[in-house]
């Protein structure tokens, strides 16, 4: 069914982009790389398992993503009409339908691609269902919501790390890091958007808690994240590489940020906090993909 535009007077180049705005293909083509940096976590691939299988199993996790990210934009309409009112859905500038048709074309394409994978089809179907199931009816929990999108954020390289064979104990490290890390980016996200969410209904750490004790939980989990990034180092296996990315390039500069800058009393504090955050993802994936090469 093709994607059509029903408002009126808008260009075909703004409608592609709010299309791509919803789908936010920077994160989900990151959850896609995860895949690949899994397979190649500890330097080999399974004998039953070639880069072309690694690279499909990419493509439908960042097509899950997509999905998952349409959908909560679907659902959280009425929050973002309220502080986030120039997303492509409360601006009108893309219809629901729309916006249902992208997201059923994305869960498409992701269980397309993982036809064929070693388990693929059912690791798909079910991340799908997880996803959908957050945007319905875990987003408006106290933390559970959280700690199930953090989970799913560290799923991708697990997948990648099962289906190649990658060892246990460095997998399983590098998913505890990504866990901590997208915990505590959900919980700041909480204090962003709990007047939004307040008004609409949605119970979160920041609604319920408030702004402070928020705050404290955020930062106690950025520790916790820091503590945690730090273990491969003692590790005598680890490559160099990984702590020449991972702590200047992610662990110093979302710790320092995170509490330094008053997260909790200032909009533009956790604006900042939040994209350095996403900038620290980068170096903190480069250091994941060299840690244990041989």
């Amino acid at each position: 069914m093709p994607l059509r535009h029903k408002a009126l007077g808008t260009q075909p180049a703004r409608f592609a982009l709010d299309l791509l705005i919803l789908t936010r293909p920077i994160a989900a083509l990151c959850s896609g790389a995860q895949v690949v940096v899994g397979g190649h976590l500890t330097g080999r691939l399974a004998t039953t398992v070639d880069e072309l299988v690694l690279l499909r199993a990419g493509f439908a996790i960042a097509f899950v993503v997509a999905t998952v990210n349409v959908v909560n934009d679907i659902v959280d309409v009425p929050a973002d009409a309220i502080n986030r009112s120039d997303r492509p859905l409360p601006a009108g500038r893309v219809s629901t339908a729309t916006a249902w048709r992208l997201a059923v074309t994305h869960a498409l394409l992701a269980l397309t691609c993982a036809v064929g994978i070693p388990g693929g089809v059912a690791v798909i179907a079910t991340l799908l269902c997880i996803g959908l199931y957050y945007d319905y009816v875990l987003k408006s929990t106290v933390l559970a919501g959280n700690i199930v999108v953090a989970t799913l954020a560290a799923t991708p390289i697990v997948f990648g790390g099962r289906l190649a064979g990658a060892e246990p104990l460095p997998l399983a490290m590098t998913a505890s890091i990504i866990f901590l890390f997208m915990f505590a980016f959900e919980v700041l996200k909480t204090i962003r958007d709990a007047d939004a969410d307040r008004a609409a209904g949605y119970r979160t750490a920041a609604t319920e808690w408030g702004r402070p004790t928020t705050s404290l939980i955020f930062r106690l989990t950025l520790l916790v994240y820091a503590a945690a990034a730090v273990v491969p180092v003692l590790l005598p296996r680890v490559s160099p590489a990984y702590t020449a990315f991972m702590l200047p390039g992610a662990i110093l500069p979302s710790v320092s940020t995170g509490w330094l800058l008053p997260v909790g009393r200032s909009a533009a504090a956790e604006r900042v906090v939040r994209r350095v955050m996403v900038v620290s993802w980068f170096p903190g994936l480069a250091a994941f993909a060299l840690a244990f090469r041989p």
